[in-house]
């Protein structure tokens, strides 16, 4: 394989990809296009309009060009299900790791291959943030954080020390996990709770202190 370029390729084209464009511009990269089921109006219309290449299952001939030229891809969609099968069709080398240039990422902390991080977000020391994990427009991820691959903490949301959050969930805009709390894989932090008791997996909890609402399919 030929050394790998700063070309980008976007897996997506919904309102978190324009986000995900821009950062990675901001950061350095070239979107040579996007692969999604259908052209957009969106995607077509955006300030960083790019080429549509075909879907990820049924891609372009262009891509082989990119791919032989060391183009690497992000999968930049919200759903965590979608995201976590578009990146298992690459080889971990080939996802991109996107962190806009205003984001503070702690020299001791680790990211995992295809993870996003926003403006104004930080991911203090010893963290570790898994695959293909969004860590949201000024998200904090403080010290010794463990947080699973394919999650999602929205904007503005604060896991506190020393806490840890599985594979697969959704910590809600606005919300706080506390130190040393455990949430489990699959599971939905409401936006604005604050939790202060472990969650279980596939369990949903909202409010103040935050509580179960419903199960979610594990």
């Amino acid at each position: 394989m030929n050394q790998l370029s700063r070309d980008l390729l976007l897996l997506g084209a919904g309102g978190h990809a324009s986000v995900v464009a821009e950062t990675a511009v901001a950061a350095g990269w070239r979107i040579a296009g996007y692969l999604a089921n259908e052209p957009t109006r969106e995607a077509r219309c955006s300030a960083l309009a790019v080429p549509w290449l075909g879907s990820v299952e049924n891609p372009s001939a262009d891509i082989e060009r990119l791919w032989a030229a060391g183009a690497r891809v992000h999968a930049a969609v919200g759903d965590a299900r979608v995201r976590e099968r578009w990146s298992a069709r690459f080889d971990p080398d080939r996802l991109a790791t996107i962190v806009h240039p205003m984001a503070w990422v702690s020299p001791s902390a680790s990211l995992a291959p295809g993870s996003y991080v926003g403006a104004f977000a930080a991911i203090n020391a010893s963290a570790s943030i898994g695959i293909s994990t969004i860590i949201n427009t000024a998200a904090i991820i403080e010290h010794g954080v463990r947080i699973g691959s394919f999650t999602h903490c929205a904007p503005r949301s604060t896991i506190a020390g020393l806490a840890e959050v599985g594979d697969r969930t959704l910590v809600g805009a606005g919300a706080v996990v506390l130190p040393f709390v455990k949430v489990g894989a699959n599971a939905i932090v409401g936006a604005g709770a604050v939790v202060r008791r472990d969650v279980e997996t596939g369990v949903t909890v909202v409010g103040t202190p935050a509580h179960p609402l419903r199960t979610r399919g594990g």
